[in-house]
């Protein structure tokens, strides 16, 4: 089975506990018998994974065709909306599991549409986790999430 992290921050970029946390994920799924790990990020270096350039309105349409060419089964998004847009459009086409993590929150509730966008791409993901019970209470707040989201 193939599991494919989408994050921005990844090995040897200056990102601090999103790379840590999804380093640590990567290395325990590896240990596992029957999964392939792939990473795609943004910024970093490592020659074994996907690094894609861009903008934060590139990125999701370039790692949307780097995630054709790998064909996961299940895709786990780290962090920022343009990581999970791309996971959002290849389950509604291919199909297979989306999950999300949010490791941070904005600090302000953010406008109407950017609510509806957020909540739309959330609704259409199999699990949505948070790194700490806080930052799911903030998020409730600030996305307006459902009870069911978190």
């Amino acid at each position: 089975m193939v599991i494919v992290i989408i994050t921005h921050y990844w090995k040897n970029s200056p990102g601090g506990g999103i790379k840590m946390y999804t380093r640590n994920l990567v290395d325990e799924l590896k240990k596992r018998d029957n999964i392939k790990v792939k990473v795609i990020f943004k910024e970093g270096k490592d020659l074994e994974n996907a690094k894609v350039g861009g903008s934060k309105f590139l990125f999701p349409i370039k790692t949307f065709f780097v995630l054709r060419k790998f064909k996961p089964r299940v895709i786990h998004s780290q962090g920022t909306w343009y990581c999970l847009l791309p996971g959002y459009i290849y389950k509604k086409i291919f199909g297979g599991k989306l999950i999300h993590t949010f490791h941070t929150v904005p600090d302000k509730k953010l406008p109407f549409l950017g609510k509806i966008f957020i909540q739309t791409l959330l609704e259409y993901c199999d699990c949505v986790t948070f790194v700490s019970k806080g930052l799911k209470n903030k998020s409730k707040y600030v996305y307006a999430l459902h009870e069911s989201m978190s």
